[in-house]
């Protein structure tokens, strides 16, 4: 009874830390986006303005590559579709194609129309309030550029963001300035969590143009091991 008490005397005190010691308690996780050439591009608000037999593929790859359950939480955000000349379309895609003038040298050698389309699902649990994720297909579905991450490497977040704010609390690392942001390990293929404190934003019209950083640690999120951070090397923190 006593080792009972004694915890979830310890949950209540990590639950209660989370919102009051002053620490970043989500972070985001942004994809990075391929420019694409084109003469002609149009916004995209909705799947269903696309033709049935991509809207199946989209379906059936990001199953493939997320799983069902995240694929279920997937929420599209938005999308463009690029072409390289004015084609005539469909009365039902008439609306999926900008007419812009033709600019020289746009277009590429791909097949087009070309989607690019931006979805995002997140992970509060973990302490991940958004992962964004982009995924680009010419109109034979060849993917241009897949989405960065499987389901396995979220699956492997073991360790979420509260195991990150005991550390910084072991350690007496301030709050103040403090940002936590999420990195992948392409080697590992695990997500790790950054810390370092902002010293001095950096101005123009100050000492110097560019911010200054001190760094302080990653965790793996996998198998909870931190490392030291600095700007020259790295070594097991203890």
């Amino acid at each position: 009874m006593k080792k009972f008490i004694g915890i979830l005397l310890l949950s209540l005190t990590v639950s209660c830390n989370k919102f009051d010691n002053g620490y970043p308690q989500y972070v985001s996780l942004s994809e990075s986006y391929m420019p694409i050439k084109h003469c002609h591009s149009k916004e995209v608000q909705d799947l269903k303005n696309l033709p049935r037999h991509t809207q199946d593929f989209l379906t059936s790859h990001l199953i493939q590559k997320l799983g069902t359950t995240y694929f279920h939480q997937l929420k599209f955000n938005d999308g463009k579709i690029f072409s390289d000349q004015v084609i005539e379309h469909p009365e039902n895609l008439k609306d999926l194609f900008g007419e812009n003038p033709v600019k020289e040298n746009c277009y590429e050698q791909y097949d087009y129309p070309l989607y690019s389309l931006s979805y995002s699902f997140d992970l509060k649990e973990m302490g991940i309030e958004k992962i964004r994720l982009n995924l680009i297909l010419d109109k034979k579905h060849k993917i241009i550029k897949d989405i960065e991450h499987e389901k396995i490497e979220f699956e492997n977040v073991h360790f979420p963001i509260d195991s990150v704010q005991l550390q910084l609390e072991k350690r007496n690392i301030s709050s103040k300035n403090l940002k936590i942001y999420l990195g992948f390990d392409s080697e590992s293929k695990t997500f790790t969590w950054n810390t370092y404190t902002v010293i001095s934003e950096g101005s123009i019209a100050g000492p110097s143009c560019f911010p200054e950083y001190k760094y302080h640690f990653k965790m793996d999120s996998k198998t909870g091991k931190v490392t030291k951070i600095s700007n020259r090397k790295q070594g097991v923190f203890n």
